[in-house]
C-alpha cells in the first residue's frame, strides 16, 4: 500500500507542476496543486477554495484508481476544502497544496471513496 501512496503524490506532484506553469502564476492560471498553503489561505476565496479542493480531490482518486471520474457531492468536496484549510493551518506556508491534498485524501480515503 505504500507503493501506492508513493504513485499518488508522484502523480499529484506531475499533475500539478506538468503544466509548465511557475510560482509566479499563483494568481489564478496555475493548477491547484501547484499553488501554495499561503495562496489557499490568503489569496484565494471559498469559491476558489472548492474548485480547488474539486479539482484535487478528483486527482486523488483518479491517481488511487477509486472514481476518478465520478463527481462527489458538494458536501464532500466542502469537507476535502476544509480539510486542505486546516490542514494548511498547521502546516509551512510554502507547502504545495498537491501534498497537502494528498495528505488529508490519505488520511480520510473511506470518507473521500463511494
Amino acid at each position: 500500500m505504500k507503493v501506492g501512496r508513493a504513485a499518488v503524490v508522484g502523480l499529484l506532484l506531475v499533475l500539478a507542476v506538468g503544466c509548465g506553469e511557475d510560482d509566479s502564476a499563483e494568481s489564478g492560471t496555475a493548477a491547484y496543486g501547484a499553488r501554495s498553503c499561503a495562496t489557499w489561505l490568503a489569496d484565494m476565496d471559498d469559491g476558489d477554495r472548492f474548485l480547488g479542493a474539486k479539482e484535487m480531490l478528483l486527482n486523488a482518486k483518479a491517481a488511487d484508481g477509486t472514481e476518478g471520474d465520478v463527481d462527489p457531492d458538494g458536501e464532500t468536496i466542502e469537507q476535502f476544502r476544509d480539510g486542505i484549510t486546516e490542514a494548511c493551518r498547521q502546516t509551512s506556508t510554502d507547502a504545495l497544496l498537491a501534498n497537502v491534498a494528498d495528505d488529508v485524501f490519505a488520511a480520510n480515503e473511506d470518507l473521500y471513496t463511494l
